[in-house]
């Protein structure tokens, strides 16, 4: 069993969330004991005209984050001083920790993920600086040495290393495709997650699992609050005809394959989802595609399970190393 979610407005920014009440991702998280998020950053071919950076750099990324979302850097874990009420003083503080359990779980995560695609694993942390960076990737090495047999030792299949997070910002802007499993901490996998997003283009259309280590997964749109999801000159039903339904499909296709183990039912979602993109796309993405035509989310949505049933009906499926988040 999984959560399949929607989007939760257009701003984290609302009088609830400034009186300090927790928000309804953030009850799932806590009532579900969710430790870790994975963030497909995948360009589609019929999608490519949508990246600001010229074809070479990002045709056929395919990357997955692996972010540790239990510790780290929490609101909890906040100090404000600034008790005389004087602007111009005060001091503020941040807590950043993690245990040995807390990175060696979300490690075996990306292990196996990685098992599952390349074998390449890249820790990002900034442990020339920080010394939680530092214990996190004792850690994490430690882990995978290991479950590996030694850095020199009996598997040679999944290869683990190591870039500070200013340089890993550099190269993901200028070569994206280099990279494949990329696991990080809290901090870091939000500031990252959301550059990488970016690469992609301005379409917002990613998906996300947050994960448990027993019990429900949650998935849905990587961008909880979208404007795009809400355009701002429509309101109720024309609202929801208007907004883009891409994360939520491929949301879908994610709960099938890590969490309900159908991965042809998987395969079935992202290739109908490829093959309709080629021809039509969301209204509200149709100013990116000029040339393709532009439907309403339930029209596209229903193309989207026409297409599924006539490939169903016809074994016509792909592999997921080319179609798969």
């Amino acid at each position: 069993d999984a959560v399949l979610r929607g989007y939760q407005g257009t701003s984290r920014f609302t009088p609830e969330h400034a009186a300090g009440v927790i928000s309804a991702h953030g009850l799932l998280k806590e009532k579900l004991g969710l430790f870790a998020q994975l963030r497909p950053v995948k360009v589609f071919e019929p999608l490519l005209p949508s990246s600001h950076l010229k074809d070479e750099f990002v045709q056929g990324l395919d990357i997955m984050i692996v972010r540790e979302i239990a510790a780290g850097a929490l609101p909890a874990r906040s100090i404000a001083e600034d008790a005389s009420g004087d602007a111009s003083d005060g001091s503020a503080e941040s807590k950043l920790s993690y245990s040995t359990h807390e990175v060696e779980r979300v490690a075996g995560l990306a292990l196996q993920i990685a098992e599952q695609r390349s074998g390449s694993v890249l820790n990002v942390d900034k442990a020339d600086a920080m010394e939680v960076s530092a214990f996190w990737r004792r850690k994490l090495h430690g882990f995978f040495a290991r479950k590996l047999g030694g850095f020199k030792g009996k598997r040679n299949d999944v290869r683990v290393s190591d870039m500070f997070v200013d340089d890993f910002c550099r190269e993901l802007v200028l070569k994206p495709n280099r990279f494949d499993v990329i696991v990080t901490s809290n901090l870091f996998g939000d500031i990252l997650s959301e550059v990488a997003s970016g690469v992609t283009g301005s379409m917002r259309v990613s998906p996300s699992a947050w994960l448990a280590e027993t019990g429900l997964a949650v998935y849905g749109p990587a961008d909880l609050y979208n404007s795009e999801a809400y355009p701002a000159t429509t309101s109720g039903s024309e609202a929801a005809k208007a907004c883009n339904p891409l994360a939520c499909i491929r949301a879908a296709s994610m709960m099938l394959r890590y969490s309900l183990d159908e991965p042809a039912a998987a395969d079935l979602v992202q290739t109908a989802l490829l093959k309709v993109l080629s021809e039509t796309v969301p209204r509200s993405a149709g100013k990116y595609f000029p040339d393709r035509e532009a439907k309403d989310a339930d029209e596209f949505a229903a193309s989207v399970a026409d297409t599924m049933a006539y490939m169903h009906q016809y074994e016509m499926v792909c592999d997921p190393t080319v179609c798969g988040d």
